[in-house]
């Protein structure tokens, strides 16, 4: 893991941030829903970016919720990186 500050890269300022309850935890994160075409098919596909350090335990089919309530989603691909980020990629529910 890195030795660098990671509030530098995830805050309140940070394009995208959101919190998130991850298991009924508030989570700051950097929340993207990208967009993917594959052939003719055109889907969005929620994902997360999160200090891994701040994150509960998370598995796969774990519910999500936005803090505003409004949106829901389950974990299907949980990616830390090493160097103390983990991205989460979601399906909306």
């Amino acid at each position: 893991m890195f030795a660098e500050d990671l509030d530098v890269f995830i805050n309140e300022a940070t394009p995208g941030y959101k919190t998130l309850l991850i298991n009924y935890e508030s989570v700051g994160v950097i929340f993207d829903n990208n967009y993917i075409e594959e052939g003719f098919t055109e889907s969005a596909v929620p994902v997360f970016w999160a200090k891994t350090a701040e994150m509960p335990a998370l598995a796969h089919g774990d519910p999500i919720i936005d803090e505003a309530g409004d949106e829901r989603y389950e974990v299907v691909n949980i990616q830390p990186d090493g160097s103390g980020i983990t991205m989460v990629r979601l399906r909306r529910l």
